[in-house]
């Protein structure tokens, strides 16, 4: 994580987590993330078809387009949708936090070099000489997007908060609104899951465990403990 804003967002749900799988909706305070709302947006829906609830201001500034109301996947190019859609149900389904690499899909990949810092920006005002770049950065055009599942009403994944920022934001308001391009992913669960064991059953019901969905295990006949 790079931006500051999926960092803080990342954090406050690992608090209010609190060694469960996902936070409920209801804890959600926004005077808590007063800094990052710019970037934040919430999904909501089912498995076929999740819409940003909410988006942010710097988010919408960032995509040229408010995409309240709007399906999930029309945010991303055509290349990206699988996998897209593939995050949102690690998300909505197994409860699993999800960090994605993205990049303005108008861009070809890598295109120019990494963002300058603010003392690189000095130097060639000046015409001092920068030193070499950090291919370690962020390139320009470049962003990231977390998804974390929430509870609501009793159920896992059926709102989702999340953050999209771009780490150099255009200056002006766009011409035209911009799809993106995923350029990575990770799980990021491994990292927030309790450290107890989860999802155990009496071991003469271990047999009819058909899934496993964070502590939850799905036995024969569709019962849930």
């Amino acid at each position: 994580m790079r931006h500051d804003s999926i960092r803080a967002l990342y954090r406050t749900w690992i608090t209010l987590a609190a060694g469960r799988v996902a936070p409920p909706r209801s804890e959600i305070d926004p005077k808590t993330i007063t800094k990052e709302l710019g970037d934040l947006f919430i999904l909501d829906g089912d498995t076929e078809n999740f819409a940003f609830r909410l988006a942010g201001s710097r988010l919408v500034h960032a995509l040229g387009r408010d995409v309240t109301g709007t399906g999930y996947l029309s945010i991303f190019d055509t290349s990206s949708l699988s996998t897209a859609n593939e995050m949102l149900d690690r998300a909505a389904q197994e409860g699993e936090p999800v960090l994605i690499g993205l990049r303005d899909a108008s861009k070809a990949p890598h295109k120019g070099a990494p963002i300058p810092t603010p003392m690189e920006r000095l130097l060639r005002r000046t015409g001092a000489e920068a030193p070499p770049p950090d291919r370690r950065r962020p390139f320009e055009g470049h962003g990231e997007m977390i998804l974390l599942p929430l509870t609501h009403r009793g159920r896992l994944g059926a709102r989702l908060i999340g953050a999209l920022a771009l780490f150099e934001p255009p200056a002006t308001p766009r011409d035209r609104p911009i799809e993106v391009s995923i350029t990575g992913t990770r799980m990021l669960g491994r990292q927030s899951q309790p450290k107890a064991p989860l999802g155990l059953v009496p071991g003469s019901r271990a047999g009819e465990v058909l899934a496993r969905h964070g502590h939850l295990a799905v036995l024969r006949g569709g019962k849930i403990e």
